[in-house]
């Protein structure tokens, strides 16, 4: 299960530690309430009309964190398609800050679902007694926030099925006709598991990243649906 990117800084000693794209929803919780920065889901769908959505970030130390966070693109760049408020606050030890992401809906396509990234970053807010310790943590968050417009045609489910396969030139190709991104947590070749982890846009064509020196029999793929659960489909080729 795809989980938001979690990765911590020892800022003092100029060291990056990545903690990586975490599997399970539990295994997120567990971080937040054993000691760590987390927020109450895996991803956010705003959908049904609405240009705004809420996520809740936890603070399960011991420590108050300064918290600034903004919208970025498919891409990871920095837009002004969508804001963050508050952009920037405080957040107290073992207590949680909510944010609101407000998407502009003149500056989206109306006639399919669009990607951001809700990138957080929280710095200590340093005590007196800060100042003893050698090492100050800070933590980077991203989460996948889609902005669905009403009046899509389908459902993610039923575009996640409907995904097409091709093989050219030994490179296993995934096609979307429909409205939705499709995220994809993993595929299986003939009951063999391949790496993959990928976004398939709405109405796109892209490599699966998957390379196959013989024909294909059956591929199975799983995605992660709008609460974060794993669905598998398969087909024959």
């Amino acid at each position: 299960m795809q989980m938001p990117v979690i990765t911590k800084f020892m800022s003092s000693a100029k060291a990056l530690v990545s903690i990586g794209v975490i599997m399970l929803a539990i295994v997120a919780t567990s971080i937040a309430q054993a000691g760590g920065l987390g927020f109450d889901k895996t991803r956010l769908v705003i959908s049904d009309g609405k240009n705004s959505g809420s996520v809740v970030l936890d603070n399960r130390t011991d420590h108050a964190y300064f918290v600034r966070a903004h919208l970025e693109d498919s891409e990871r760049v920095k837009t002004d398609a969508g804001m963050v408020h508050p952009p920037i606050f405080q957040i107290k030890p073992q207590q949680a800050g909510r944010m609101r992401v407000v998407i502009d809906q003149k500056k989206v396509p109306s006639d399919r679902e669009t990607m951001f990234w809700l990138y957080t970053k929280s710095y200590p807010a340093k005590s007196p007694e800060d100042k003893k310790q050698q090492l100050n943590f800070n933590f980077v968050i991203q989460m996948k926030v889609f902005y669905r417009p009403e009046g899509l045609k389908g459902t993610l489910l039923k575009a996640a099925e409907k995904l097409q396969w091709r093989l050219d030139k030994g490179r296993l190709l995934v096609k979307n006709d429909s409205p939705f991104n499709v995220s994809l947590v993993g595929l299986s070749i003939n009951d063999k598991p391949q790496d993959t982890n990928k976004v398939v846009k709405p109405y796109s064509e892209m490599d699966s990243g998957v390379s196959l020196k013989s024909n294909v029999g059956t591929v199975s793929w799983y995605i992660i649906d709008d609460f974060g659960g794993v669905k598998q489909f398969s087909t024959k080729m």
